[in-house]
């Protein structure tokens, strides 16, 4: 029976007897982390409150009484100490809502009370027990579990429990139990006796299961029964059986003690003293301290039921779309999107709705309860929406959108419409979500990406919407005082430019800088590249070649630096900040690139400059928020430590091994020399080919970015490869598997298609290779950060470090956290200890560590 509790026995009254530490437990696993204003967990209490408001208006109780455990040993944990001792210890958030729990009955009017030395189930069992005889008295047990299904006796006494959360509910009269399980509810303590119960560590008779239980008990009645009969005649029963019941005589006698509920207790009360009438005041005053408005208007409605009042009938209508919309369509999954700045649920059957501006949000609470999936199309900006409407967050477990990026990383357009009309041929988009998820789920599974999905992309959705949401501080004041210099030195460089050339012109358009460099001044053409409408190239790398061939083109360098400067950082942070908490606010994207790296946007702040004066002046203008410290903690070559371990190269491990200078050995090995006669312009040579190796680098490349001639570059590369030929057999296999298979993965199981390694086309080919050579390393490099950042913020959550250290950015192989400055040496070891440990490479993982006041500032531990 889902979503509908009972009809009210209208000829009958109605005692509810409530098993309240199961309804505690179902409410706190079920819905997601809620706080109060004080911050002070109430999950667990608005879903029992949620429930109960149910219960009084389906079943209209008569009497109520609910029955607590208490925190101090059961006579059972007396007298066997496993009892129950598989059960996991109860989270502080759980154990200090059950503490206040029986405020909530109360405020409904509703009678507590427990026993000590017993279990809330023996309270319900001697209640029962007691008004069972009752005349017109009809006795209902709300439970989570199966424990007082022993109680049921015909239509009289009916066990109600609660599973998949707290939305769907089953009655259980006599006949329902006997339908489950084969056998009346007497005989489930004698069943226990036989089989054990897992989840109350009963252990019944080793290698007795339900099936076997069930079947002797139809012909043997009681476990009592049992025993005489086969003691007269063992072959009454197949002889293991009778070997395993023997054996565990004792043990089958004690788990059914266990098991039975006690109906004796010297409880003090009469059925008027568990009389019922809800107290209207009394909820509204608990639900205000909790700030429960959707549970305020349930209990608005239903205290002012048969008065007509159109103005706020309309007003119900449009607070309550939310809950109508779904809770008449039994649904246990839900798929959520977010469209125009509305947050959209769709069910499994394709129904879906908007949640729009007017609406009471915290009714989502109650449609999550009965929800025991969620899925979504951009799960992080779904978090986001959850987050700045302060709606509790639903545990999202599959995201479409980065499902889709997984299965295709070279496609660029994972719109929802777009995913739907690619997979399906069809015009769509919310309606075909659970489509989308059945499909790539499949392929997840198929293409042996689940690993790479659950395990690092899922996990670090919500770690970057709290990254986002949380943003950076900015001294706007200092940036500005920057932007007043730069721009003098603009004005200045571009009056000298004038001068220089003898005319004016647009120094940002790239045809008149090639009119004047080229046609007036008549600087050489010779090595530089064209545009591909054929005109010479005014790129930054291609004036380079032009240095010293005329005063303008350093004068045109320098004004190109600044004025990238002034328009991309200095003009454009200042107006990013957001209104409302002063802070930047990035956009850390997922599926940006094909490799698994993370891309930054709206602004981007992986590409602050690093180099040079008025650089290191803009990082400065990045400050830490009063009273903590910025601390950067950056992988140290990371990605040729990477190859090295993939490669297996000797030369390259020993020196990461023997905690040497790479660049330095591999200058000495090529060019065949000690490290001592090794130069700073050899170690420069080197350190540019370790990387260029990296991306697959070609040796015009090469020559153009060292300095080298093409034909020193060749011999540099060939003499790389004959003294790192571990690295060479490692590329050349990437290439030969690229071919073979049409793609490339990394360790974790990324995967990137290259349809161009076998095109036949020498260009596309050779771009194709490249990718396969660099995509396995980045793909990995990108992998093992994320991984640091789950690794990190799970480690900052268990050590209950949430509000003192804040992870803000990450930039490339940089995590940037905000620190409180009291815990910074306390924290320091432990969160560079996780990142050396993220992932186990065959040679270590190293992390240099920065701090500062500002990002510009911070300087190494």
């Amino acid at each position: 029976m889902r979503g509908v509790l009972l009809l009210h026995h209208n000829d009958m009254k109605t005692l509810l007897l409530i098993d309240a530490n199961a309804l505690i437990h179902r409410a706190f696993y079920a819905l997601p982390p809620m706080t109060d204003s004080k911050g002070n967990p109430v999950n667990a209490l608005y879903g029992l409150s949620s429930i109960l408001l149910r219960v009084v208006r389906e079943m209209k109780p008569d009497y109520v009484a609910a029955a607590f455990d208490l925190p101090e040993p059961t006579f059972r944990h007396k007298e066997y100490k496993e009892y129950k001792a598989q059960r996991k210890k109860a989270s502080p958030e759980l154990i200090a809502q059950l503490k206040v729990a029986p405020r909530v009955f109360e405020a409904f009017g509703m009678k507590v009370m427990s026993a000590e030395g017993f279990e809330a189930d023996d309270v319900i069992a001697t209640l029962a027990e007691k008004f069972r005889k009752e005349p017109r008295l009809h006795i209902m047990i709300i439970t989570g579990d199966m424990d007082t299904l022993q109680l049921v006796e015909g239509k009289k006494v009916e066990v109600c429990t609660m599973k998949k959360g707290i939305g769907e509910t089953t009655i259980y009269d006599e006949t329902g139990v006997e339908e489950r399980f084969g056998i009346t509810p007497a005989q489930l303590p004698d069943f226990k006796g036989l089989k054990g119960d897992p989840s109350d560590n009963i252990p019944g008779v080793p290698g007795i299961g339900e099936k076997t239980a069930v079947t002797l008990l139809q012909e043997f009645k009681t476990l009592e029964n049992l025993y005489d009969r086969i003691r007269c005649d063992k072959e009454l029963i197949p002889a293991k059986t009778y070997a395993k019941l023997i054996e565990h005589k004792d043990q089958a006698f004690f788990s059914k003690y266990l098991a039975i509920t006690r109906r004796d207790l010297p409880l003090n009360v009469t059925l008027d003293d568990l009389a019922f009438l809800l107290s209207v005041d009394s909820l509204k005053s608990l639900f205000e301290s909790y700030h429960f408005r959707s549970l305020l208007l349930r209990l608005q409605e239903s205290s002012s039921r048969g008065v007509s009042n159109p103005k706020k009938e309309e007003e119900t209508a449009s607070t309550a779309l939310i809950c109508s919309a779904f809770s008449a369509i039994p649904h246990t999954e839900l798929a959520l999107s977010c469209e125009d700045g509305r947050l959209c649920l769709t069910n499994r059957k394709g129904a879906f709705c908007y949640i729009e501006e007017d609406h009471d949000v915290t009714l989502l609470s109650a449609v999550y309860a009965d929800t025991e999936r969620f899925i979504a199309y951009d799960a992080k900006g779904v978090i986001r929406w959850h987050m700045d409407h302060g709606v509790a967050l639903p545990r999202i477990s599959f995201d479409c959108m980065i499902a889709a990026w997984l299965l295709d990383p070279e496609y660029r357009d994972y719109g929802l419409r777009a995913l739907t009309k690619r997979m399906f041929k069809k015009e769509g988009g919310n309606e075909y979500i659970f489509s989308l998820y059945d499909a790539q789920l499949k392929k997840l599974v198929k293409y042996e990406l689940m690993h790479v999905f659950s395990d690092i992309e899922m996990p670090l959705i919500p770690i970057l919407a709290t990254m986002e949401r949380r943003g950076i501080a900015l001294n706007v004041s200092q940036l500005n005082a920057v932007r007043v210099r730069t721009e003098t030195e603009l004005n200045d460089l571009e009056r000298d430019i004038f001068s220089t050339s003898d005319s004016s012109f647009n120094i940002n358009s790239p045809k008149q800088l090639s009119e004047v460099l080229f046609t007036l001044l008549k600087l050489p053409t010779k090595g530089l590249r064209k545009t591909p409408q054929g005109a010479i190239s005014t790129d930054a790398g291609e004036l380079a070649k032009l240095r010293g061939a005329h005063p303008i083109i350093d004068l045109i360098l320098r004004y190109r630096e600044l004025n990238k400067l002034k328009t991309t950082y200095l003009d454009a942070l200042p107006k990013s900040l957001d209104a409302h908490t002063g802070r930047l606010h990035t956009t850390f994207n997922q599926t940006g690139t094909a490799t698994g790296r993370l891309s930054s946007s709206d602004p981007n702040l992986q590409n602050i400059p690093a180099q040079g004066s008025e650089a290191v002046e803009i990082r400065n203008a990045f400050v830490a928020e009063k009273g903590f410290q910025f601390a950067a903690f950056d992988y140290s070559q990371l990605e040729l430590r990477i190859v090295a371990a993939l490669s297996q190269d000797a030369t390259m491990m020993n020196a990461f091994l023997e905690k040497k200078d790479i660049h330095a050995i591999t200058a000495a090995e090529v060019n065949g020399i000690s490290l001592s006669e090794v130069t700073p312009e050899l170690r420069r040579q080197a350190k540019t080919l370790n990387f260029g190796i990296i991306y697959g680098m070609g040796a015009r490349a090469f020559a153009e970015s060292s300095g080298l001639s093409l034909h020193e570059a060749k011999r540099f590369i060939q003499k790389y490869f004959e003294n790192f030929k571990g690295i060479k057999a490692y590329q050349d296999s990437l290439i030969g598997f690229a071919k073979t298979y049409g793609y490339v993965k990394t360790e974790s199981g990324r995967r990137r298609y290259l349809p161009d390694i076998t095109s036949g086309n020498p260009k596309f080919q050779a771009q194709a290779e490249r990718a396969a050579i660099n995509m396995p390393v980045q793909g990995l490099e990108a992998d093992i950060v994320k991984q640091a950042m789950i690794n990190a913020d799970t480690w900052i959550k268990e050590q209950n470090l949430e509000e003192t250290v804040r992870l803000l950015l990450n930039i490339h192989d940089e995590l940037l956290f905000e620190i409180e400055k009291e815990k910074v040496r306390n924290v320091i070891a432990p969160l560079r200890g996780i990142m050396e440990q993220a992932f186990p490479l065959a040679v270590p993982l190293v992390v240099d560590i920065k701090m500062g006041d500002s990002w510009g500032s911070m300087q190494h531990l």
